[in-house]
Parts: C-alpha cells; structure tokens; sequence
C-alpha cells in the first residue's frame, strides 16, 4: 500500500494531465493528504539549484555584480555620500563579491517568496470561493488545491533557467515580457506582461477545474473571477 506521502508526491505530479481524477480525491471538508507541501519542497529546491547554476556562470555573475554596484552607487549617491568615500566603498565591494554572495541573497529571497505565494494562493482561493461564489470552504482542501496548482510554476522555473542561459539575460521567463529588454523590473509594462505567461494561465485553469469539480461552482464565472483574481494578486505580489 502506498504510503500517505508517496500517493500526495505522485497526485503533485499527476495533476498536470489528469487533474479530474486528483481533484475526485479531494474532500470538501475533510483532512485530506497534504499534497500542498511537496509544492514548497520542489519549487524551493528548483529555485536553489536555479540560482547555484546561473551564478556559477561567469557571464552571469558578472552581469549580476554589475547591477548590484550600480544599484548602490546610485544608492550612495541619492544619500549624499562623498564621491571619495562612494569610490571606496564600491572598490570594496567589487573585490569582495563572489558569486556566493547572489546565490545566498537569491535563494533566501525565493525560499521566502514561494512560501508567500503558497500562503498568498491559499487565501485568494478561499476568499473568492466565499465571496463570490458563497461557499463554505475549509482552509486544507483549499491549500491541497493551491498547492497542486502550483506544479505548472515549478516547470516555469525549469524553462526559465533554460532561457537564462540561452539568453544569458537574468531577466528571462516564459513570457511576453521576454521580447523586450526594460531593465527595471518593477517597469508597469514589464510587470504586465510578465503576468502574459502560458505557466501562469495553466496554474489558473487547475484552480478553476478545482472550484468547478469540488466545490461545484458555474464554470463560466469560475474561470473568469479565476484568472482576475490570479492577475491581480500576481500583480500586486509583483
């Protein structure tokens, strides 16, 4: 007999071709077998090998570190610091970053990141399913249901690192934003159409099938509020 933990890693992955058949496991109410956690465990271990890969790349650590110094010297400059004492200090820094220095700050940053995303999934879910559609749902099969929505993300993270090192441009993802080179992050238009990403549409179908399956919600204002809600949140996260 399958283990409890073994049949939630295997529904984890499962959930990409045959998500009605994982979906029929999942009791409205009911403990159910904490499939949620496997999606903290892979995606966290995806994006700490993803950042151990990419800046273990020369280019890409250069490329990196070249920010970095930027960043702080426009920093130190909007704070007034001396230019004397601006020149040390990024002289210092130029000599004392390694590569471990953005794996370890990247790393910390992702692990925190897809915790909050998995929190931040969870709790949208539950809002809409009671707000809008005036369910009664309780808090674990709607973390089970965020957290098997989320294996596509984990294959967005492959396909990512993937066109980092084709590309070699940190900012590489699957999406629209791809064609265009905005080298602020928190651009509106970047952001826009980060959110404009096949991984993110397909994560947002299995939370619909979900609401529609368990929860018997009307399909067609399921996935509407579905995908607004994921855009929104997303964008706010952003």
């Amino acid at each position: 007999m399958k283990s409890q933990s073994s049949e939630a890693l295997q529904d984890w992955i499962s959930i990409l071709w045959r998500p009605s058949s994982i979906f029929q496991k999942i009791a409205p109410s009911l403990p159910n077998a904490w499939r949620w956690k496997w999606a903290l465990v892979f995606i966290i271990v995806i994006e700490i090998i993803s950042q151990i890969a990419m800046f273990s790349k020369p280019a890409i650590f250069q490329q990196a570190k070249s920010a970095h110094l930027q960043a702080s010297e426009a920093k130190m400059t909007q704070q007034g610091i001396e230019p004397e004492l601006k020149r040390q200090a990024l002289d210092d820094m130029e000599n004392k970053i390694q590569p471990f220095f953005f794996i370890f700050i990247n790393s910390t940053r992702a692990i925190m990141e897809t915790a909050a995303r998995l929190v931040m999934v969870t709790g949208a879910f539950w809002i809409l399913l009671r707000a809008v559609f005036d369910k009664f749902p309780s808090l674990n099969p709607t973390l089970e249901v965020a957290g098997l929505s989320m294996m596509p993300l984990f294959l967005e993270l492959c396909v990512k690192l993937i066109l980092v090192f084709t590309t070699g441009r940190l900012d590489a993802s699957p999406s629209l934003a791809l064609f265009l080179s905005i080298p602020d992050p928190l651009n509106i238009v970047n952001i826009a159409l980060t959110l404009l990403n096949p991984f993110y549409f397909w994560s947002c179908l299995l939370l619909a099938l979900a609401a529609i399956q368990i929860w018997k919600t009307r399909p067609k204002s399921t996935f509407f509020w579905v995908f607004a809600g994921w855009m929104i949140l997303w964008f706010g996260f952003a």
